[in-house]
């Protein structure tokens, strides 16, 4: 008896976890003042996701449309309700934000802002591919950052990308 309530227990937990929410890492989280003008280099880098934010560039604050493609992704890719909005620190790009896609605990989305050790809790749903899907842009300095995405493909495996993003001061 004790072992079909251990195994029961289990099941609870396993489906809540996969129908609940997931944590977001924040273990390359900084705060937004160290954020530099990213060197050439990583603004020409080709994503090997197709991402984009319209409008690009984009108001401090305001609403935009975030959009993942299925372009070379097998049939049944999926992403999840959170990106991540990154900086450039002078040697890599850091999470600020936590972007959430609107729908999932908020008609037009939202931006987290993030510290070190932070945790943040999103929507753990898998949105299928391809998706546009409301966001806001959080509240930074103008200037150049990058949003970064992941896809998740049908029996496993991942591919993640990215959009750089120009933010102009609010209007």
């Amino acid at each position: 008896m004790s072992r079909r309530l251990f195994r029961l227990d289990v099941a609870i937990a396993l489906l809540a976890t996969a129908c609940g929410f997931a944590s977001a890492d924040t273990s390359t989280t900084v705060a937004p003042p160290s954020c530099l003008a990213p060197p050439a280099a990583e603004l020409a880098a080709v994503s090997p996701l197709a991402i984009k934010v319209d409008p690009n560039p984009v108001a401090v604050g305001s609403r935009a449309t975030l959009t993942v493609a299925a372009d070379g992704l097998p049939e049944g890719a999926i992403v999840g309700a959170g990106a991540a909005w990154q900086c450039w620190n002078g040697s890599q790009w850091i999470n600020t934000h936590q972007i959430v896609r609107g729908g999932y605990g908020t008609e037009h989305g939202a931006a987290i802002e993030v510290g070190p050790g932070d945790t943040t809790t999103i929507p753990a749903v898998g949105i299928p591919l391809p998706d546009s899907s409301p966001i806001m842009i959080p509240d930074v300095e103008p200037g150049t950052y990058r949003l970064a995405d992941t896809a998740t493909q049908p029996g496993g495996g991942e591919i993640s990308g990215w959009v750089i993003v120009e933010v102009t001061a609010g209007g």
